[in-house]
């Protein structure tokens, strides 16, 4: 289907424009990317968008493996 002005609508340029990959002009993808979390206590792992907040085994804190630690 075109528009009115001859274009099929789709975004080709501009800040919202959708590069090969899925992702935008401003970076953000159109699906959020998993991470993985280690518990500090037990080692239990899980993936998620976003933090899972505590462990959902032992409650201990979860760490974010995509994320380099102080040494």
């Amino acid at each position: 289907m075109t528009r009115d002005d001859g274009s099929d609508g789709a975004e080709t340029e501009g800040k919202n424009a959708v590069k090969p990959g899925g992702t935008t002009a401003t970076g953000r993808g159109s699906r959020a990317e998993f991470t993985t979390y280690e518990c500090v206590n037990c080692g239990h792992r899980t993936r998620g968008r976003t933090g899972p907040g505590d462990c959902s085994d032992c409650g201990g804190e979860m760490k974010n493996l995509g994320v380099a630690s102080e040494q």
